[in-house]
């Protein structure tokens, strides 16, 4: 489910495209690490396509939670911290006018017990200021998406398992 914070986000590039420097409009943002922060400026170009298993770092993330997501959640229910690597690839597509980035992930497990995937989210690096109307902030981790399983992934033991997860927006261009 895409977050209230991705959403916020999204609100406040509009005003930040005509300003020449980044301003910390009234739009609150929950990091990874719970803090409250106010978006400003743009997102950096970085792409974060890579597993992390750090619950605070950019990228996608794994978990073991399985309790509904909801547009406040800003980290995993139970980030996999260890046991998993991943490739992926990305497409990038467009359908009935809504854009959509879909990434073919494919863990490995690297011990000798299965992991059961539940839960997997996108964390994303975006500037923020400190305070409203701030101009003085930096880059800050943000869980952009968390979507629970509708169907538990089994990474068997030394083994790979593949999953689609797609990213799309709801507003029309």
């Amino acid at each position: 489910m895409i977050t209230k914070w991705w959403k916020r986000t999204v609100q406040q590039l509009l005003g930040n495209a005509f300003a020449d420097i980044a301003y910390g409009y009234d739009v609150s943002l929950k990091s990874t690490n719970g803090t409250v922060y106010y978006a400003s400026g743009y997102a950096p170009s970085q792409r974060y396509t890579s597993l992390t298993t750090n619950a605070q770092s950019a990228g996608i993330s794994v978990g073991t939670g399985d309790t509904a997501a909801t547009d406040e959640d800003y980290i995993l229910e139970n980030t996999i911290t260890t046991g998993l690597s991943m490739t992926s690839t990305t497409v990038k597509s467009m359908q009935n006018n809504l854009p959509s980035v879909t990434l073919n992930c494919v863990f490995s497990n690297t011990t000798a017990s299965d992991i059961i995937i539940k839960e997997i989210g996108y964390k994303y690096n975006l500037w923020v200021a400190n305070a409203v109307g701030g101009t003085a902030g930096g880059n800050r981790i943000f869980l952009l998406d968390r979507t629970v399983l509708s169907t538990p992934l089994t990474v068997p033991a030394r083994g790979n398992a593949a999953l689609l997860y797609t990213l799309k927006t709801e507003y029309t261009m």
